[in-house]
């Protein structure tokens, strides 16, 4: 599961990140932190696909 993957303030950064990005945002737009959590949560998504 991705969440494992997470502390509960990063899960909690990710939904506002997506939030953001719902509502328009650039990636340009995120923090560092956010960039970083969305990262990890891609190559977590990538990993539980392939395995």
């Amino acid at each position: 599961m991705i969440a494992e993957l997470f502390e509960p303030l990063d899960i909690e950064c990710l939904v506002k990140t997506a939030v953001e990005l719902w509502e328009g945002a650039e990636m340009t737009d995120l923090s560092e932190r956010q960039q970083d959590m969305l990262n990890r949560a891609r190559d977590g998504m990538l990993a539980e696909h392939a395995g």
